[in-house]
């Protein structure tokens, strides 16, 4: 009973951890480290230069006009939204359905206008096309944004708990399904790679450090997610077919910024924070290998590095809480997150589903 709830403590805190960290994250977006540290060393006199908890909309610049002025303390934007559909499309259909996740993806996008104006460019085109008829195989474009990665968890909590698979058959499944739900939006290698790597971290946690009751090893998390990256980008089917980097090679940029002990500083710089998946994935994983027992740091420190912020903490957050559990996460953060109970149910569903599965 113990190990059951603990393990439906993290698939709950892997959504919280996306909500908290896409919450927090979201009025930072776009603005560069240096910015914030500016902004905000005067106003959070407990910790100047930092964000620590949830903002109210603030003017950035005179003028400026951003989709989140509309906004309201704690509430998530598109990276949260993306998950609790993708979620509860495996909850419903107790499987990887694509074409559930496809219309589900366009409810989601045309019931919340002020949401709406959140989701990414290459996202908003493939559920335009969606809603217009297209199917799903034909409307995503050659974009390697992070709209895949910073929604994916819930597929690696849903195979997290399946031993019937051999691993060959594991890593088709996968990548299958990561790709599946990329080409939507995305039908591009970087972006379907870095769906599949932050789910395979997912389910990585949740075999060795939640299920197996191992203590974290950085070293064996880099090595395996590596590993990994190269099965997928050779099931993927793009093998071959498209430009470096490669995100085996990506990793190991990570894996040794964390070896070194490098600053956020410092790992900005050298792997940037943007949009870009190459990026976003990659920092956030930094981040995560750099604060893996200090949840609530991690996510602090990742959300005020600059870029896109909120998909960066909604990455991280996830990782975050995923080992660690909803029962880690700050009690301040979850009294403040919009739909915190509904986000709560979700991952108490998938829980079940993930644990039933046939």
């Amino acid at each position: 009973m113990i190990e059951q709830n603990k393990i439906k403590d993290s698939f709950v805190g892997t959504l919280v951890g996306c909500g908290v960290g896409d919450s927090l994250g979201l009025f930072l977006e776009t603005m560069s480290l240096e910015q914030i540290r500016t902004t905000f060393s005067i106003f959070n006199n407990s910790r100047p230069g930092f964000v620590t908890d949830y903002l109210e909309p603030f003017e950035r610049v005179a003028g400026e006009p951003h989709y989140f002025s509309k906004f309201k303390r704690g509430e998530y934007s598109d990276d949260t939204q993306g998950t609790i559909s993708l979620g509860e499309s495996i909850i419903y259909n107790k499987e990887i359905d694509p074409n559930d996740i496809a219309r589900r993806l366009v409810t989601t996008f045309y019931e919340n206008e002020i949401k709406q104006k959140s989701w990414g460019k290459a996202v908003t085109q493939g559920v335009v096309r969606l809603a217009a008829g297209e199917h799903w195989t034909k409307t995503g474009i050659d974009s390697a944004g992070n709209g895949v990665v910073m929604k994916i968890s819930p597929v690696g909590l849903f195979y997290s708990l399946n031993n019937s698979l051999s691993a060959t058959e594991f890593n088709e499944k996968l990548v299958n399904d990561c790709k599946n739900i990329s080409i939507m939006t995305h039908r591009n290698s970087q972006a379907v790679v870095s769906g599949c790597v932050q789910s395979k971290a997912i389910d990585y946690i949740i075999r060795n450090n939640v299920v197996g009751n191992y203590k974290f090893d950085v070293d064996d998390f880099f090595n395996n997610i590596i590993d990994f990256s190269k099965k997928a980008h050779y099931l993927s089917g793009f093998s071959g077919t498209d430009p470096e980097p490669y995100w085996d090679d990506k990793l190991k940029q990570v894996y040794d910024l964390v070896k070194s002990d490098a600053s956020v500083e410092d790992a900005v710089g050298e792997l940037g924070s943007k949009a870009y998946c190459m990026e976003s994935l990659a920092f956030s994983l930094f981040c995560f290998g750099k604060y893996p027992s200090d949840l609530e740091e991690c996510i602090i420190q990742t959300v005020n590095a600059g870029g896109d912020t909120d998909s960066n903490g909604a990455i991280v957050g996830a990782l975050c809480g995923v080992l660690q559990g909803n029962s880690a996460i700050p009690l301040r953060w979850k009294e403040g997150l919009e739909d915190y109970d509904k986000i709560c149910d979700v991952g108490e569903q998938l829980y079940f589903t993930a644990l039933n599965q046939k």
